[in-house]
């Protein structure tokens, strides 16, 4: 899997969320959007993320 394939905007909130433990309201703050915007990004990040790493695990399936 490719992590280029994450915008610098989704990974920049990834980091603050996970590593950070920063709330969703924090990085709206720091990123100049709405809290909202910040959660349905992080959780499309999170969908297709789960989209690649099953795609991923479904080719390794077939190659074995």
């Amino acid at each position: 899997m490719d992590i280029k394939l994450f915008d610098s905007e989704l990974k920049v909130m990834d980091v603050l969320w996970k590593q950070g433990d920063t709330p969703a309201r924090e990085i709206a703050r720091t990123l100049r959007v709405p809290e909202g915007t910040v959660k349905s990004r992080l959780s499309r990040g999170r969908e297709r993320l789960r989209t690649l790493l099953s795609e991923e695990a479904s080719e390794k399936e077939d190659t074995t």
